[in-house]
């Protein structure tokens, strides 16, 4: 069993990064991808976890790219060494920092009284993101759970049109390529296109070296998983699968590498036919 899509407190995840790696290994995991939001910051600490606990690590990324609706791209076998990505990395959180400074001004408007400071807190790494935001108002008792934050506060009008630039998707894609990188397109469905529509957006980033297809995915119905599948099929792609684990404080429903009440299942053999497609043997500063 795999699990390609997961998350740390490297960006907004519950657990470190040595931490996953436990709790991987005791849910019978044989693989797990770290797929932080715009960060290879917990690369290294979650390979080197991977080698006290058995358990194979794939370094990886999910970019967060300009569109309409919500496109990541997840890049798996990033080279950390690389200079494109390290750059690259260096960017986006200058422009996460940006769109927050922004975020606190607007908070403060509308009468909230938070600062940075009140966010960080919650932050281990650098990418400071709406849930580290989430949780701060949670504190202050501006909201009563978690998720009232995303109802509450970013819908409102001056939040949500506070925007930060990011990569096009071309640019995401190019990038994960330059750094050694596998790029898949994750969780389809966040794109709202019907069926039809997806293809055509597959085909265009396929133009663009798009690898594979995230089809099997927590929050998918089986007609979703059914139709990503061959649509990934039709166009050569591979077939990815991640539950987007954040950890029960931000998803109480979702576990690792289990899903939502044991609705995922993700083979090995999926893992070993990603393998075929690497660009690059991965290098890492602190290991061999």
């Amino acid at each position: 069993m795999i699990d390609l899509h997961v998350h740390t407190t490297r960006s907004d995840g519950q657990f470190e990064p040595s931490e996953v790696i436990k709790l991987a290994k005791s849910q019978g995991l044989k693989a797990i991808a770290i797929t932080d939001h715009d960060t290879i910051d917990g690369i290294e600490d979650a390979v080197n976890a991977g080698k006290e606990y058995d358990m194979e690590v794939i370094p990886g990324i999910e970019i967060s790219a300009e569109y309409e609706e919500d496109m990541h791209i997840l890049g798996y076998y990033i080279d950390i060494n690389s200079p494109y990505i390290i750059e690259a990395t260096r960017v986006m959180k200058n422009k996460r920092d940006e769109r927050n400074d922004k975020m606190i001004e607007a908070f403060n408007k509308l009468g909230v009284s938070i600062t940075l400071k009140d966010v960080k807190k919650y932050a281990s790494g650098d990418v400071l993101g709406k849930p580290h935001f989430a949780k701060a108002l949670l504190e202050k008792g501006y909201i009563k759970e978690y998720k009232e934050a995303f109802i509450k506060y970013f819908k409102n009008e001056e939040l949500s049109k506070i925007k930060r630039e990011m990569l096009t998707p071309k640019e995401s894609i190019e990038l994960i390529i330059n750094s050694g990188g596998i790029p898949v397109l994750a969780h389809p469905k966040s794109l709202k296109l019907d069926f039809n529509e997806l293809e055509e957006k597959i085909i265009e980033l396929k133009s663009y070296g798009l690898k594979g297809i995230e089809c099997i995915y927590s929050w998918n119905t089986p007609l979703q998983i059914l139709k990503s599948i061959e649509i990934a099929k039709k166009h050569n792609l591979l077939i990815t699968a991640g539950t987007d684990f954040h950890g029960p404080s931000i998803d109480s429903e979702l576990e690792l590498g289990r899903g939502i009440n044991g609705n995922f299942d993700a083979p090995y053999e999926l893992l070993e036919e990603i393998k075929k497609h690497r660009i690059s043997k991965v290098t890492f500063n602190s290991t061999t």
